[in-house]
Parts: C-alpha cells; structure tokens; sequence
C-alpha cells in the first residue's frame, strides 16, 4: 500500500511541475495546478 501511495504521490507531483509550466498559457490550468498541489499536502499528511 505504501508503494501505491507513493507512486501516486509521485505522479501528482509531476502533474504540479507540468500544470506550473503551463500555467501561464492557458487559464484551467491554475485549477489544475491548484488541485494538485491539495492533493499532495493531502498525500504528505497520510
């Protein structure tokens, strides 16, 4: 299970990374970005 959560802790942040690069061309991606930075305090505090 740790794995899992891990993996997932991984792929979230590299959606942050990619959102943050692109959040200056298109406006949804601030709401991207936004919810996956939620989800890795998220994952942290588990």
């Amino acid at each position: 299970m740790k794995k899992l959560a891990t993996g997932l802790l991984l792929m979230v942040s590299g959606i942050y990374v990619a959102a943050s690069i692109f959040d200056q061309h298109f406006v949804w991606v601030g709401f991207v970005a936004a919810t996956t930075e939620a989800a890795m305090v998220g994952a942290i505090a588990d």
